[in-house]
């Protein structure tokens, strides 16, 4: 058998259906999402640490970290309003909004 056998050519790879600036807006908005799931966890982390908890707290960011997870998780995101509303709710909560 020969090594080229083995390989694929390029143009038989499938092609994305998005535009390069969709795919780049998909991308930054998946590290958005990771970045607000990293503070989320601080902040939990923090309350989880305070002498008395505020169980309703942990709750609400452990709420919200599941939120952000599963909209990573599908990818579900692109040019929409909810699209929109994730990226403004992420940075948000990274430039030091509530949890």
């Amino acid at each position: 058998m020969r090594s080229d056998d083995d390989s694929l050519p390029l143009s038989d790879l499938p092609r994305s259906r998005l535009g390069e600036e969709e795919v780049v807006d998909r991308d930054i908005l998946a590290d958005l999402v990771r970045d607000a799931i990293g503070v989320l966890s601080g902040l939990r982390h923090e309350e989880l640490a305070k002498e008395v908890p505020d169980p309703a707290v942990v709750e609400r960011i452990t709420e919200r970290k599941q939120r952000f997870a599963a909209a990573l998780s599908s990818r579900a995101f692109g040019a929409s309003a909810e699209a929109d509303r994730l990226r403004d709710e992420c940075l948000e909560l990274i430039r030091g909004g509530t949890p």
